[in-house]
């Protein structure tokens, strides 16, 4: 029990840290031995972390709502409806992808993935603010948050890089960027429930040791908005699952 519990608390913490909570919670898992896909129960736990965005940017999502209801779709609610279409026309099929990976192989995947987000969040500086969301980065940045099912390329790195390349400010990319995890955690777990997916009672201590963490991240995160610089992070992390796999397969 102390290891889900455990496991909630990094899920919360690396969710919105570009370096793969996705990644790092399917390789623990596997070494843990449970008896759900690594995978699979690694995108669950992000459950937690989606109720702690709907709680924190609780009147964000009481305007998107409000503006759904209301048929207004500009703004925010728009590019948040585009990109969840657009990240589950994408993600769907790499789900099966990502599962059918397991042991050195998703190790490798995960360095892979994590070496890619680094030189992605790289050059995310210099580009030009603009002030009006546009949807063709709503369609963007969804495709990519898509592509963030696959172990390693983390979702939070992908989201940001397009973002902050399309000339969103680092507090606006990271606002948006939470809220369009939302939708598509609350669609995956529907999804695995559908597809045989069992939950057990035990997973409740990582979803709120998840939801708990991934609040107090969030504004550590948002305090520090302008400074933060994650590339190395990723690379140096993304270096260390290469060079484990490779040598697991050489033993």
């Amino acid at each position: 029990m102390l290891d889900y519990f455990l496991l909630g608390l990094l899920q919360g913490i690396l969710e919105w840290i570009p370096v793969s909570s996705e990644g790092f919670i399917s390789i623990i898992l596997q070494s843990l031995e449970t008896e759900a896909n690594p995978v699979s129960l690694a995108i669950y736990f992000h459950l937690g972390t989606a109720f702690s965005v709907l709680v924190y940017l609780r009147e964000e999502v009481k305007e998107i709502v409000s503006n759904i209801f209301s048929k207004d779709f500009s703004g925010l609610t728009g590019f948040i409806l585009i990109s969840t279409i657009c990240s589950i026309i994408v993600g769907f099929p790499l789900y099966f992808f990502a599962k059918s990976f397991s042991g050195l192989g998703l190790l490798l995947l995960f360095g892979v993935g994590l070496m890619v987000t680094g030189i992605m969040l790289k050059g995310r500086k210099g580009f030009k603010q603009k002030e009006e969301m546009d949807y063709k980065d709503a369609v963007y940045a969804g495709a990519l948050q898509g592509l963030a099912v696959v172990p390693g390329l983390s979702r939070s790195g992908v989201t940001l890089f397009a973002l902050f390349s399309s000339g969103y400010a680092p507090d606006t990319a990271l606002k948006t960027s939470f809220l369009m995890s939302v939708p598509v955690v609350l669609g995956a777990a529907v999804f695995m429930h559908l597809d045989s997916f069992v939950f057990k009672p035990v997973y409740l201590l990582s979803l709120v040791a998840a939801f708990s963490t991934g609040i107090i991240a969030m504004h550590f995160l948002l305090s520090l908005s302008s400074r933060l610089d994650f590339s190395k992070v990723c690379w140096f992390f993304g270096a260390i699952a290469i060079l484990a796999a490779l040598g697991g397969f050489y033993v």
